[in-house]
């Protein structure tokens, strides 16, 4: 079931995000989750470093920049580079929260 959620959070995390051209957006995702339930496998690793790991892993996947055009729409015209910076660290901040929240309560399943 975790094993479940996990990849469709990042399936849904991921639509906007660029796919290498070298590997395509299944083995894209395949190879995120796989990188990050090893991760969570770890038992030495207490749950900071795992986060910070995961996050570590997961980032590169998604183009925040897009998300956070998309989410103001016209706003983001009419904000200044700082606003837009701003809210780009935010939304990362929020959607990482959000997630790995969800990704703690993984348990090899």
């Amino acid at each position: 079931m975790a094993r479940t959620l996990l990849l469709a959070a990042c399936l849904w995390l991921a639509l906007p995000a660029a796919a290498s051209p070298a590997a395509s957006p299944t083995e894209t995702i395949h190879t995120t989750v796989d990188q990050v339930i090893a991760i969570l496998k770890r038992p030495d690793l207490d749950r900071a470093e795992r986060r910070r790991r995961v996050v570590a892993v997961v980032r590169p996947q998604f183009d925040f920049t897009a998300m956070a055009r998309a989410t103001l729409a016209l706003y983001w015209r009419r904000a200044t580079p700082a606003q837009r910076r701003a809210f780009v660290e935010r939304l990362t901040r929020l959607l990482e929260a959000t997630y790995i929240g969800r990704i703690d309560e993984y348990h090899d399943e």
